[in-house]
């Protein structure tokens, strides 16, 4: 049972029965003295109403009368506690979500609404994650005269604070010069002690990341996996290198690259394999793409992995190497593969299949099953969610290494592969 202060005149009211009286237990505010308090009527109980004595007789009680005598002691107890509740001076109340807040309510000195009683404030973002420069949108709600709202830098010195009350909407702009990294949204109420925060990412990635791709990029119009195959034709990337461009780096810039397109792209990481690449979504299915093979020392387009079931296969990167054999031995006297099949397991070095990939990454030899191209751990739809994840901007940063940093001009420091 639960007894509350509501708008209407009629007040909430609790009956207890006891043997011989009939409890009411009458929630109230108190207009003139500006308290809430209870109010409790007893009345006789009518001399119709058998109470029927207890049974003497020797054995358990069973289920059902236990059940019975718990289901009366909690509505007792509910009338009581609803009494000490409303007549006590302070109540706690603590919620733990996204926006946590915590509370040491105590009784006010004026009348209260109903919703500065019951209802804890809220706040929230237009967004989770923002650049220097850009707005952040602060919509907050049931926070009472003499609330505080904070922004702040939780390693650095940036604040700003407002005086607030009720519902409303305010707007800050990040400083240019802001400190990265984790920001605090924080509201507090006085009266009640309430408070509540959220948190918000700053992060160092370029204006207009993606209206930057749609201006650069051709789009096809049609997105197909024949489109996809041409365009991934047209990339190439600097050299392999696991401390200035590693497969982290060509996801993000081939993730960035296909969205220009008009491609459904992500990035997508293994911790297993301890690598990242790219899954591209079209209407007939995922495409995978081990972004690497764009890089000059390895050099094998389109990329395109042929799926665990066989599809894709003529517009994957083994395909496009056996077309490039073709062209390249045709004009000679030379015994070229009767097929694609024939190519594979008998012109390739080492012990290959269409379904295996051996890459060569800075010396080392990484293999990978085309099965595992399509487990993967993580998968960000944005260049910001892969920062959100990676926490550092050093393995996604592909605008800061040569040539993109002189093309772009996104970069203050420029870095060759």
């Amino acid at each position: 049972c639960k007894a509350g202060v509501t708008n209407e005149k009629d007040m909430n009211t609790l009956y207890v029965k006891g043997r011989y009286y009939t409890y009411k237990i009458v929630a109230v505010v108190n207009d003139e003295e500006g308290g809430i308090g209870a109010r409790v009527y007893r009345r006789k109980r009518s001399k119709k109403t058998k109470i029927r004595k207890p049974i003497k007789k020797e054995k358990k009680p069973s289920y059902a009368s236990w059940s019975q005598l718990f289901v009366l002691f909690i509505i007792f107890s509910a009338g009581v506690l609803v009494s000490i509740y409303f007549l006590s001076d302070e109540f706690s109340s603590s919620k733990t979500a996204n926006n946590s807040y915590s509370c040491n309510l105590s009784k006010p000195t004026s009348t209260p609404t109903p919703a500065q009683i019951f209802l804890p404030p809220s706040l929230m973002t237009d967004r989770d994650i923002y650049r220097p420069g850009e707005t952040v949108k602060i919509t907050y709600k049931n926070a009472p005269p003499d609330g505080s709202l904070n922004v702040f830098s939780i390693w650095g010195k940036d604040s700003k604070d407002w005086d607030v009350s009720g519902n409303g909407t305010i707007t800050y702009t990040i400083p240019e010069n802001a400190t990265l990294g984790e920001w605090t949204v924080y509201l507090f109420e006085i009266w009640t002690k309430c408070s509540i925060d959220k948190d918000i990412l700053i992060v160092p990635i370029p204006k207009n990341y993606y209206l930057k791709a749609d201006e650069l990029v051709p789009d096809p119009q049609i997105h197909s996996i024949q489109t996809l195959h041409d365009s991934l034709m047209t990339v190439k990337l600097p050299r392999y290198n696991v401390n200035s461009f590693r497969c982290s780096h060509a996801s993000a810039y081939l993730e960035w690259y296909l969205e220009g397109a008009g491609f459904d792209a992500y990035m997508v990481e293994s911790e297993r394999l301890n690598h990242a690449w790219v899954i591209v979504e079209l209407p007939d299915g995922k495409v995978a793409i081990e972004t690497a093979a764009f890089c000059e020392d390895v050099y094998q387009p389109s990329g395109i992995i042929i799926s665990p079931e066989g599809k894709y296969e003529k517009y994957s990167m083994y395909y496009q190497q056996y077309l490039d054999y073709l062209d390249k031995y045709s004009g000679g006297n030379y015994i070229l593969p009767k097929d694609f099949d024939d190519f594979m397991n008998n012109y390739l070095e080492g012990d290959a299949d269409k379904y295996t990939y051996h890459l060569g990454y800075g010396g080392n030899i990484k293999t990978s099953s085309s099965e595992y191209y399509h487990d993967f751990d993580e998968k960000f739809a944005t260049i910001e969610e892969a920062y959100s994840f990676y926490r550092t901007i050093g393995g996604i940063d592909w605008w800061n290494v040569k040539p993109f940093c002189s093309q772009l001009n996104w970069s203050t420091s420029c870095r060759i592969s």
